[in-house]
């Protein structure tokens, strides 16, 4: 073949840096030419992303003219492997890279492997780079309780250091690739320390542009970034189904953050505002080829019935599929549905088993999971110790719901020595990233001066931050705190809304408290029989104090006729839970 002949075949490209005061592209160096794959079964000419990176190093993404260039994609919509893009040899490709320091002196560069040629024949070379979590809330209303919930939550942690001899840690400051930063309190090794963490908002096109790069090359933080981005709708187009097929690729790869929403979704039973058919039929195409991945994420999506009728059985049978194939993320979410009984027969002692392998993987739902079944006995001897050990190390990953159980484990001396102080830095290093839970477990800590000089606007504060998230822990303890007019002016009508919005969630505590108001009088005409009534329904849902209290109600008849056996009844139930004076 001649010259001639050889520089058609070529593809040329140029590094441009986008300048972020101007918005504008500036070329760097000279063009490089790159000689293209070529596909036997098709003759399409392809250029490999891996050839690109080693000609420009820092690449990010590909523009021609005004338009980002995507990866081929096969025919289920997902992106090729090892990632490529269509050549295009009679314009000159845009390679933006993201710092200035690229090499300039490249002009004749031509990247070509031993196996490529100007033959049909070429061989595209192998890249090898190819649900329920458990918390405990305070709760400290009338009647004050401590009640474990279901959340969970992770921040990664990007380049740091830390000191197991030393209590000074030292941190390097990862770059804002374009997001705008926080600081983040983060406990490990013994020591409280603090870092700037990227918060996933994305400022324009060049690094939404990144991004979907850094997603296509498998990166579970960007999936997270992106996907955030896609679900607030910050700089692009708002799109909750991409949104979610982000997160679900972020949390099957280990990211903590990105499973904390989705079984959030999963427990805020949010209503179906977007039509996830595509979503369910494309993972139904590839699960049935076997595809891990995928399967993991068609049981998502019958567990929360998106896209698809609900259903656990179905649930449980794709979670099954993904597990068996060594999927991390789904071995943790079918151990959760053995745990709950979820669309198969409960069974403590599989649902361990299948933590316990998902937790030996890194994910650190399943090592929180594990320590909560090690903390109560379930399917396996109650040990504290290793309920501890299991929650530092998903702890010491971000998660914050682990920080705050850790919380919980100093505040009450299970499994350490007791120590308030340590309570309230592991629960103010999550309530710091918005854990709910958390933040309830502050109010908790400040309302009873515990590891803190007491501070009832303090309490208040946290109890507000943790109810606008709907938490019904903390609904019922600002309920308390405006029935008392402790922090806040006195308002029983402000303290009665709380307390009906707690209770709709069925909240116990919160049950038992409106029986109060009625029965004293608070913000209402006080009635002894509707007072009866709440602490009826506190009682069934299990509340010992209400069942003591309903026994003294049937015993007296104060609002009922009086009974006795009944009454015997509710303080036999009271008893059985511990209450002292039943």
């Amino acid at each position: 073949m001649s010259e001639e002949g050889e520089d058609e075949l070529l593809q040329e490209f140029r590094a441009v840096y986008k300048d972020e005061t101007s918005g504008t592209y500036i070329p760097l160096a000279e063009t490089v030419k790159v000689k293209p794959w070529s596909v036997s079964e098709s003759g399409e000419h392809i250029i490999l992303w891996n050839d690109i990176k080693a000609a420009f190093g820092d690449s990010t993404y590909l523009r021609s003219g005004d338009m980002i260039l995507p990866f081929i994609t096969d025919e289920s919509s997902e992106v090729s492997q090892p990632l490529r893009i269509s050549a295009h040899p009679s314009v000159v490709l845009d390679v933006v890279v993201e710092h200035l320091g690229i090499e300039t002196g490249m002009e004749s560069l031509r990247i070509q492997s031993s196996s490529a040629s100007s033959t049909t024949s070429s061989t595209i070379p192998n890249d090898d780079s190819s649900p329920e979590t458990f918390s405990k809330a305070s709760s400290s209303s009338l009647s004050t309780t401590v009640e474990k919930v279901n959340q969970a939550q992770h921040s990664k942690i990007a380049q740091q250091t830390c000191s197991e001899s030393q209590e000074t840690i030292t941190l390097s400051k990862p770059e804002s690739n374009g997001r705008t930063h926080q600081l983040v309190l983060y406990y490990k090794n013994g020591g409280l320390c603090q870092y700037d963490e990227t918060q996933p908002v994305l400022k324009d096109e060049h690094h939404i542009g990144v991004s979907v790069c850094r997603c296509n090359e498998g990166d579970e933080d960007e999936h997270y970034i992106l996907g955030t981005t896609y679900h607030d709708g910050k700089n692009i187009h708002q799109d909750h189904v991409k949104a979610l097929d982000l997160f679900l690729g972020a949390a099957n790869r280990g990211h903590a953050l990105a499973q904390l929403r989705l079984r959030n979704i999963i427990e805020s039973r949010q209503v179906v505002e977007h039509d996830y058919s595509k979503a369910y039929e494309r993972y139904q195409e590839a699960a049935n080829q076997g595809c891990a991945d995928a399967q993991s994420n068609l049981g998502f999506l019958y567990e929360v019935g998106y896209g698809v009728t609900k259903d656990d059985a179905k649930a449980v049978e794709w979670y099954q599929k993904a597990a068996e194939q060594g999927h991390t993320y789904a071995h943790c979410n079918l151990g959760f549905m053995y745990d709950r009984g979820f669309g198969i027969d409960q069974d403590y002692f599989t649902a361990v088993e299948l933590y316990r392998i998902s937790a030996n993987a890194g994910c650190a739902r399943a090592q929180n999971n594990l320590g909560f079944m090690y903390e109560e006995g379930f399917g396996v001897i109650r040990d504290y110790s290793k309920a501890m050990e299991m929650y530092r190390k998903a702890a010491n990953q971000g998660y914050t719901i682990a920080q705050s159980n850790l919380g919980i484990m100093y505040r009450d001396g299970v499994g350490v020595t007791q120590d308030y102080t340590k309570a309230v830095e592991w629960y103010r290093i999550a309530a710091d990233q918005d854990c709910a839970v958390a933040q309830s477990n502050m109010g908790y800590m400040y309302e009873h001066g515990l590891g803190v000089i007491q501070d009832y606007s303090q309490a208040v504060e946290w109890y507000q931050k943790a109810a606008n998230q709907g938490d019904s822990d903390s609904q019922c303890n600002l309920g308390n705190m405006y029935d008392s007019g402790h922090g806040v002016v006195r308002d029983y009508s402000k303290a009665l809304e709380l307390f009906h919005k707690a209770a709709d969630q069925g909240n116990a505590i919160a049950l038992f408290n409106l029986g109060v108001m009625h029965e004293n009088g608070h913000g209402m005409i006080r009635s002894r029989s509707k007072a009866f009534e709440w602490y009826q329904k506190s009682a069934i849902e299990g509340y010992h104090a209400a069942q003591y209290t309903v026994g003294i109600t049937y015993r007296d008849g104060y609002g009922v006729t009086q009974d006795y056996l009944k009454a015997v009844e509710w303080f036999q139930k009271a008893a059985d839970q511990g209450h002292c004076e039943a």
